[in-house]
């Protein structure tokens, strides 16, 4: 599912670009040398994001999100500074567009650190509800994102069903204990009696008809 998505997400883009270039009239040979160049850095870009992401994969939030937000800046950098030399535009022009680049990659940073932000406070809110699960207090606030706030209303639920079986765990111990103190309040009259009788009957106290009543 995943491959499936990632090519469907590539089609995409390759169908945009050759879209835009049929509309601007770019030659054929200027279109393949551009979309080998860009293929090429992003692949690269890609790999190393990849690598990078494996690297830090147990790390905080904010170095995964910088990663993710710079990956596809690096891709466009490399595969503009190549196309330019392979297509020997001006080194005015390359300047400027690498002064836009960086702009943008400023927004980029700004931009995955926002949501570094948000993650952390969703997995910091989960991890409270996590320690206090189970122990009846009320549903809180879910995170900003979908799936955390699913997560978290699910951690709640969790949560009910624990203090419930909690309360009914109590309410059948203290139902067991009264039982056996009934059963026992119960039981200790007559056995006193038998004990007496059966101590009678062995010190020999009683005689005669006595004798079979007490054993009766």
């Amino acid at each position: 599912m995943r491959a499936l998505r990632a090519f469907l997400v590539l089609l995409a883009a390759g169908g945009v670009a050759a879209a835009f270039a049929a509309a601007n009239h770019i030659p054929g040979h200027d279109v393949l040398v551009l979309a080998w160049y860009a293929a090429g850095a992003a692949t690269i870009s890609g790999l190393l994001g990849a690598v990078l992401q494996r690297m830090v994969r147990r790390g905080p939030v904010a170095h995964q999100a910088l990663i993710v937000a710079l990956t596809p800046l690096v891709a466009t950098v490399a595969g503009a500074v190549l196309a330019s030399r392979a297509m020997f535009v001006s080194n005015h022009d390359l300047a400027a567009l690498l002064v836009v680049l960086a702009a943008a990659s400023g927004v980029a940073v700004v931009t995955g650190l926002g949501l570094a932000d948000r993650l952390s406070a969703g997995t910091r809110h989960l991890g409270a509800l996590a320690e206090r699960l189970g122990d009846g207090s009320a549903p809180s606030t879910p995170p900003d994102s979908r799936e955390l706030a699913r997560l978290a209303e699910q951690l709640d639920a969790t949560s009910a069903r624990l203090s419930e079986s909690t309360a009914r765990e109590r309410a059948l111990e203290s139902s067991r204990r009264e039982l056996v103190a009934w059963v026992s309040h119960d039981l200790r009259t007559p056995l006193a009696g038998i004990r007496a009788m059966v101590e009678a009957l062995e010190d020999e106290l009683v005689e005669g008809d006595d004798v079979t009543r007490y054993y009766r």
